[in-house]
């Protein structure tokens, strides 16, 4: 019997302890610098980079205030250092700020175009290896500017700028997708596959860039500065080699299936892209063939439309009208999805994972294409085909357009 009470208070001590032993690491919130957002811009010297590190000032977002930037002071601090790597320039920044720098709560990092071009794998090596940075930021390409300038933009509505550009990301990819979200766990798995690169948004200061970082520009109505999304980056070998923009971006993400939503333009009898279709859905399969010893690829692509806006006297409750609708947004997706392969092309690089595909449906046959796969990809055959489907044309059926004889039947 007394084993058996020594044992159990044994038990109950070890419970114990181990319930203590969670707290070694414990830090109080206020010995940290929260840093929101993380920008890499390449140095002054052939080796350096400059870091920007934009911190939250906790006394002035918990204010209690709901949005905006309120109250005369800032929502972020920026701290800036430069260095040799990012280990070290972190350590460097230290001595800058007043608490350690903490970037569990890292929302987003934004690279330079020249430090981008330079290559991105030994900062996302870095990252991946700092115990407090998790794999969720968003990855973001500065066009125009560097990314110090993006960080310094004071954005209305959201108070920490970083929240922001994360807003904005999401809504781009729910209405008009021609950006998609990257973040690190995305880079790396695409930079660590064999026959795959990544894509990774750009962003953009618009307006008064010389004042964006004015607190008195985000309380004004029309605001004199902001952010703005723009394009895709392309990637080869880790280091950037141009931008996507428009209907080779959209096209892009056609081929990688992340087209959630979009708003397609069409002609409109005379009226030039007077009809507007809302796409809902669509869906991307990709396979590969070996024929004759070279890859061949099959992309179909399956489209859900409606009808959104009509300029002129089509009545779109025609069947033989929505038929020859759909023929012509099918060769508009197929224009870009083709201008999106023609730019991978033209770089040779393989930014949609065709030489994954290669990989796990002809392991053998890739063992010997791998290496020079480069070359291959910009010699496949690809077969586009695209289905679309306009299921409604919204609450009117025909337009007020049509003349009075036609807008009479029902």
């Amino acid at each position: 019997m007394r084993m058996k009470r020594n044992k159990m208070l044994l038990i109950v001590v070890c419970l114990g302890l181990m319930q203590l032993s969670g707290c070694w690491n414990s830090r109080e919130l206020n010995t940290l610098a929260i840093v929101s957002a993380l920008g890499i811009d390449q140095g002054a010297g052939d080796n350096q980079y400059r870091l920007s590190f934009q911190v939250i000032n906790p006394s002035t977002v918990s204010s209690g205030q709901t949005g905006g930037t309120g109250g005369n002071r800032a929502p972020v601090t920026i701290v800036t250092e430069t260095g040799n790597s990012l280990f070290e320039i972190i350590r460097k920044a230290s001595v800058k700020a007043p608490r350690r720098l903490f970037f569990a709560h890292t929302r987003i990092i934004v690279f330079g175009e020249a430090a981008a071009r330079r290559g991105v794998k030994q900062q996302l090596d870095y990252l991946t290896r700092n115990n407090e940075m998790r794999l969720t930021p968003q990855l973001f390409i500065a066009r125009g500017t560097s990314a110090e300038s993006i960080l310094r933009t004071v954005t209305p509505i959201e108070k920490i700028p970083a929240n922001t550009v994360r807003g904005e990301i999401k809504m781009a990819e729910r209405t008009w997708s021609e950006v998609a979200k990257t973040d690190i766990d995305d880079a790396i798995e695409s930079f660590q596959g064999e026959g795959s690169e990544p894509t990774i948004p750009g962003i953009e200061t618009i307006g008064d860039s010389k004042n964006s970082d004015k607190i008195d520009s985000a309380q004004q109505t029309d605001p004199k500065s902001n952010t703005a999304l723009k394009g895709l980056a392309m990637f080869k070998e880790g280091k950037m080699v141009r931008w996507l923009d428009g209907p080779d971006a959209r096209g892009t993400l056609w081929l990688k299936n992340k087209i959630r939503a979009t708003a397609v333009a069409l002609d409109c009898e005379r009226i030039k892209n007077g009809l507007a279709v809302e796409i809902i859905r669509s869906k991307t399969k990709l396979k590969a063939d070996i024929k004759h010893g070279q890859p061949s690829f099959q992309i179909d692509v399956e489209v859900m439309s409606h009808v959104r806006e009509v300029q002129c006297q089509l009545d779109i409750s025609d069947p033989k009208v929505l038929e020859q609708l759909n023929t012509r947004l099918e060769d508009k997706i197929k224009a870009e999805l083709h201008a999106a392969l023609n730019a991978a092309l033209e770089q040779k690089s393989d930014i949609f994972g065709f030489g994954e595909l290669i990989g796990r449906k002809y392991p053998k046959q890739w063992a010997t294409m791998k290496n020079d796969w480069d070359d291959r990809f910009a010699k496949s055959e690809f077969n586009i085909h695209v289905t679309v489907s306009t299921r409604e044309s919204g609450m009117q059926i025909q337009p007020f357009l049509l003349p009075e004889k036609n807008n009479s039947r029902s």
